[in-house]
């Protein structure tokens, strides 16, 4: 798993490359959660070039969620591909994460 990070505003963005499982998803949330800023009002995962993500990314997503929730700051995933969004489907993580399909889709929901 290789993380991208940028900024836009108050936004973090990560854009995820490869697989979030096992062990990388651990070193991801140690870096989202190092690189949040006290005054960020949102975090984007942009899944696009996500190819598989296994039961111990599904906690880091949770995590992140009840994190970024508990803080006020709003939590958006964008442009997951199929496979990866079908296990977000099946797991009903897409009851409590917003889905966008693009990341600027996902950055005016979040800027909102």
């Amino acid at each position: 798993m290789q993380v991208t990070l940028s900024r836009n505003g108050n936004t973090l963005t990560a854009q995820l490359h490869g697989r979030l499982e096992g062990l990388s998803s651990i070193d991801f949330q140690q870096t989202i959660e190092s690189e949040m800023d006290p005054d960020d009002t949102g975090l984007i995962l942009d899944m696009h070039d996500m190819s598989y993500l296994g039961s111990a990314g599904l906690r880091v997503l949770a995590i992140l969620s009840k994190r970024t929730g508990d803080a006020g700051v709003k939590f958006a995933l964008c442009a997951p591909q199929q496979t990866v969004k079908r296990v977000i489907g099946m797991s009903g993580f897409d009851k409590m994460i917003s889905i966008f399909g693009t990341q600027e889709e996902a950055n005016a929901a979040v800027s909102a």
